[in-house]
């Protein structure tokens, strides 16, 4: 408990001196009692498999976004998404999911905002986006970093656990400040969260409460330089529950670093993660590394892009996996807000796997 009180007291004081150092940037007109809805629709081919794990037709999302703003400093925010809205597994159970997000944000000045509830984390360059195809060029987020992976065995030590090494949404406060303007020439984004965790009693921060035995706890800078570039690091960490039989749960961190390069058509993009799950009484220690890079090139209604990527995953004192993967597509933009994207992977010592995506944003 008094670890989860002295994250927040930084989180807190971090923040408010981050934002009253910063230069706030122009403000974007706030309409208090406006009501926006908004969203996404988007049905996948796969051959093989593809970015929602089935062969098939999927109807991947069905994405609606409520956004109150209350009053110029509260907006409250609503996510209701249906998944795999027509697969049914082999005793014809639907496989369908509908998940919800909310929060409240407080905004205390341009620099200085604050969620509280229920939230995708703000960890690399897609976890925020990862789903909401129609932001992103490519059909899925790059396996390499944000796939589900082996990251230790149960308490027998013999079944393999597979997870995220991050957590994808939690339920707690994020800090951030956005738009800011240092010295004219360096604009900062940044983060500072801290939400229910995995650990002992976790509810896997889906809003239950972990009573208070664990905290997961991250952040993540973003730094927009002169030329159009642009860096990046996101940490994270906690304690897991599902490894290991003995208290305390082993704990997982996450490193991750990215830099985005825009030059005319062509944009750079690469990300490198590490995870490390540290030795513990009933588990070894596991440590997974993933990295990528891509290119696009964009012209009027048309991407092509090409991706690189490698995962390595190292278990003491021996053991692991590797994947590597290498991906060409398209991205097609046919009418305002409406995608069509084709990519073919590449698999090295595996079944190449094709697929397609439609997308439509309202």
């Amino acid at each position: 408990m008094r670890f989860a009180i002295g994250i927040a007291v930084i989180v807190w004081t971090a923040g408010l001196l981050l934002g009253t150092l910063a230069e706030p940037a122009r403000a974007a007109e706030v309409i208090p009692g406006k009501l926006s809805i908004n969203g996404y629709i988007d049905t996948l081919y796969g051959h093989n498999q593809n970015a929602s794990g089935t062969s098939g037709f999927d109807v991947y999302h069905w994405v609606t976004l409520l956004n109150w703003q209350v009053n110029p400093w509260v907006r409250a925010y609503g996510d209701l998404t249906m998944e795999h809205g027509a697969i049914h597994d082999d005793n014809g159970v639907p496989r369908g999911e509908i998940k919800t997000r909310s929060f409240i944000q407080i905004r205390a000045r341009e620099t200085l905002n604050l969620n509280i509830g229920q939230f995708l984390m703000p960890f690399g360059h897609f976890n925020i986006v990862h789903d909401a195809s129609p932001l992103f060029i490519q059909i899925g987020e790059p396996r390499s970093v944000y796939a589900k992976r082996v990251i230790g065995q149960d308490s027998s030590g013999l079944v393999d656990i597979k997870d995220r090494a991050f957590l994808k949404e939690g339920a707690g406060a994020w800090l951030f400040g956005r738009a800011v303007t240092l010295g004219g020439n360096l604009n900062a984004a940044w983060d500072l969260y801290v939400s229910n965790g995995r650990g002992s009693n976790g509810s896997v921060g889906q809003g239950a409460g972990d009573e208070n035995q664990n905290k997961a706890t991250g952040a993540h800078l973003l730094l927009g330089l002169p030329n159009h570039l642009s860096l990046g690091g996101s940490y994270f960490t906690e304690r897991h529950a599902g490894l290991g039989n003995s208290a305390p749960d082993p704990r997982i961190a996450v490193w991750a670093t990215e830099a985005q390069l825009k030059a005319g058509h062509l944009t750079l993009l690469a990300e490198q993660s590490v995870a490390e799950v540290d030795a513990h009484l009933t588990v070894p220690r596991h440590r997974g590394a993933g990295r990528y890079i891509q290119a696009e090139f964009a012209m009027h209604r048309l991407t092509p892009y090409a991706r690189h990527e490698v995962y390595h995953n190292r278990k003491w004192p021996a053991g692991g996996e590797r994947e590597e993967i290498g991906t060409l597509g398209v991205n097609l933009h046919l009418v305002p807000n409406m995608f069509l994207k084709f990519e073919h992977g590449f698999y090295a010592g595996a079944r190449d796997v094709s697929q397609a995506e439609i997308s439509v944003a309202f």
